[in-house]
């Protein structure tokens, strides 16, 4: 299958985009969990039904793999910080007026923590590029931040 970084990432993003809107306007009628608990159970029967057909195994494999594979305290952690950033996220965007103010400082602080866990944690080395590109952002979001 051709893949195309640039062309799949700007259709995410076009796919993407209204989502946070949208999310705004469903915040207004349901709670932050009820919104949670109905978009997740929604994408697990369309996920289930597309990995069913897709891939042709069945549910009973898929429970197997994962409670028998060494990654489940991983998985567990990985479950546990989506849940928390939904909540915390959903909070946001039912609060706050500027959704776009949110969504920029939150890809903005996500790039800087990426960044920053890469060098000490995953013992990465930076360069000038990725310096500068992280004083740009941070001067963008002082920028932004005095302007309003």
């Amino acid at each position: 299958m051709y893949y195309n970084f640039e062309l799949i990432l700007i259709l995410l993003v076009i796919i993407s985009s209204p989502i946070i809107f949208i999310k705004k306007e469903i915040l207004n009628k349901f709670s932050i969990f009820e919104e949670i608990i109905c978009t997740s159970f929604f994408i697990f029967i369309i996920t289930l039904i597309i990995y069913l057909y897709f891939e042709q195994k069945s549910i009973k494999y898929l429970t197997n793999k994962y409670i028998n594979s060494s990654i489940l305290p991983e998985y567990l952690l990985y479950i546990s910080l989506i849940t928390i950033t939904l909540c915390i996220g959903n909070y946001i965007i039912s609060k706050e007026t500027k959704i776009i103010k949110y969504r920029s400082f939150r890809t903005s602080f996500s790039l800087i923590l990426a960044l920053i866990l890469s060098i000490f944690i995953f013992k990465e080395k930076i360069n000038s590029h990725q310096l500068l590109g992280i004083l740009i952002i941070i001067l963008g979001i002082y920028t932004y931040n005095n302007k309003n």
